[in-house]
């Protein structure tokens, strides 16, 4: 199975670069006394701040997956209200986080039953995409309309209230 493996080394190499031009641009310009380079500087230290908001998102999500796989995997926590309290995120975001674990295949020997997950066992294919199928329903509170199969707890993927 796949797992998340957030690189710190490299995170930090990649900030330190990036945190060491912004200190050098901020320098330079004084330091040569050329001030029409600081319009230059400018546009190079913002570059570098995006760049190092992108890196840190990153990050903050390989480092969020992770927890989320190890909530599943090792702690064997398998449903969503537990494993939401765990990672301190509300129920929205952690059905995010494990549908986004489900497509990178992280979770490759789990699959989900309504709001829960659980653990295939020996030659177990996912038993909601063998025996049920999926059919359009409306949610009772915001009108959205999504696809849920048959025997599923259905909560709507756009407000969070269950589905008569």
């Amino acid at each position: 199975m796949n797992r998340p493996q957030p690189n710190t080394k490299k995170y930090k190499i990649l900030l330190g670069a990036l945190i060491s031009i912004i200190v050098l641009c901020l320098a330079l310009p004084a330091i040569l006394r050329i001030w029409w380079l600081y319009a230059i500087t400018v546009l190079i230290v913002g570059i570098c701040i995006y760049a190092i908001y992108i890196f840190t998102n990153n990050y903050k999500n390989q480092v969020v997956e992770k927890k989320l796989c190890d909530c599943i995997t090792l702690k064997e926590i398998f449903d969503l209200n537990k494993i939401s309290a765990e990672l301190g995120v509300n129920s929205a975001k952690t059905r995010g986080l494990i549908d986004r674990c489900f497509k990178k295949g992280y979770l490759d020997d789990y699959f989900r039953v309504g709001e829960a997950i659980r653990k295939k066992t020996d030659g177990q294919n996912d038993v909601l995409s063998v025996n049920a199928k999926k059919s359009p329903r409306r949610c009772n509170h915001c009108g959205a309309v999504a696809n849920y199969y048959e025997n599923e707890k259905a909560v709507c993927i756009y407000c969070g209230n269950i589905i008569d």
